[in-house]
């Protein structure tokens, strides 16, 4: 009995399927990210390398505040003591979303880790 060859993909992958089964999952995998960044740079927030879990949160937390108008106050932000129009949300590991209340509209400013949040003065 014959035995089947394995096929080299475009990639460089090898198998004996019709297409590359690791690149497919990796796309997948890519496509939530490409559209969470996309959100972000579409309504202007300043955003850093990221990991993924802090991006995609992020992502989520700036269109349910813009296009849903949900309250702040719904993911644990807070008014600074020294600005009531700013806003500071936390992020998960160690991040922070800060946004700004302009003429009774919160607009989302930047994402930046804990550490810069800390040292973070009005601008």
């Amino acid at each position: 009995m014959a035995r089947r060859r394995k096929k080299t993909f475009e990639c460089g992958h090898q198998g004996f399927g019709q297409y590359c089964h690791l690149c497919k999952q990796k796309s997948k995998e890519k496509q939530p990210i490409e559209t969470a960044k996309h959100c972000l740079q579409k309504h202007g927030v300043e955003s850093c390398e990221l990991p993924q879990k802090v991006l995609l949160r992020a992502a989520k937390i700036v269109e349910e505040l813009i296009t849903k108008n949900v309250p702040y106050q719904n993911f644990k932000g807070k008014r600074f003591n020294w600005d009531r129009n700013q806003i500071s949300i936390p992020l998960p590991r160690n991040y922070r979303l800060l946004c700004q209340e302009v003429n009774g509209d919160i607009l989302p400013k930047k994402v930046m880790t804990h550490e810069a949040y800390n040292r973070y003065s009005s601008p």
